[in-house]
């Protein structure tokens, strides 16, 4: 793909389960990171009504990258699974993950 920086070119490997296919963490994730992984939650959602799962937004098979890199950055923050679910459900990109934290969602 001409034209496009490196990092946004696919990898040789389109496999999406493959590891060179996955968005990498940052070193340090900030709450800046944690707010893009929640709007990547957010936006990212399954379309529900194909016969095969894709992602509403770009329609690659969900979960796609960036909704495997948004629930990686708030897991590596402490939330759980089923915290996170509740994040993707109040879809609220200024939530307050501390308060989950506190109301029992680990």
């Amino acid at each position: 793909m001409d034209g496009l920086p490196a990092a946004a070119q696919p990898p040789e490997s389109e496999e999406p389960e493959s590891a060179e296919w996955e968005i990498p963490l940052p070193v340090w994730i900030g709450e800046q990171h944690v707010r893009f992984a929640v709007r990547a939650l957010i936006l990212h959602v399954s379309d529900d009504e194909s016969t095969r799962p894709c992602c509403l937004w770009d329609k690659h098979p969900h979960p796609c990258r960036l909704a495997r890199w948004g629930r990686r950055v708030l897991a590596t923050r402490g939330l759980s699974d089923g915290a996170i679910d509740v994040v993707v459900r109040r879809a609220d990109p200024y939530i307050d993950l501390t308060t989950l934290m506190n109301e029992g969602h680990q």
